[in-house]
């Protein structure tokens, strides 16, 4: 019977450290799920933090799109007008260069007439030297017949 208090001592010692090794690891369990917890907290925190950052980040970026587009139209309205201003001063050039070309144009009109009839005088009296009585009976010739078609006819 000794041996069996003894077993029963040590019986009850082993379940007491059984006991108590559940027990510590129970508690090893509730920390360890109290810490997972916190970090279950803490990343849900994070990622709040995060997620608002983000928002925060594209707001940021839609302003500065909105901001970015305002400029690039207010560039393009300056843009055409000076291509109007381009376009309207170039027109005008353009006409007065135009006009000025007309006016030249026509003084070397009159410049190649006056020439040509130059020449055609200098020929004609160059001819009436060489033959003096053929350019007589010409011009009598043609005093006739200018005469005789001014005539009155009855």
């Amino acid at each position: 019977m000794a041996e069996t208090k003894t077993d029963n001592v040590e019986s009850i010692q082993d379940l007491d450290a059984v006991k108590k090794a559940l027990d510590a690891a129970q508690g090893a369990l509730d920390s360890a799920r109290s810490s997972m917890d916190e970090a279950y907290s803490g990343a849900k925190s994070v990622k709040r933090k995060l997620a608002d950052r983000a928002d925060e980040l594209l707001e940021q970026a839609k302003d500065h799109l909105d901001q970015a587009k305002e400029s690039m139209a207010e560039l393009a309205a300056k843009a055409r007008k000076q291509a109007e201003a381009l376009y309207d001063a170039t027109s005008e050039q353009y006409s007065e260069l135009a006009h000025r070309a007309r006016e030249l144009r026509d003084k070397a009109k009159e410049t190649v007439a006056d020439l040509e009839l130059g020449r055609r005088r200098s020929d004609v009296v160059e001819y009436v030297r060489r033959n003096p009585g053929t350019a007589a009976l010409i011009a009598l010739a043609v005093g006739f017949l200018g005469g005789f078609l001014a005539r009155k006819r009855n």
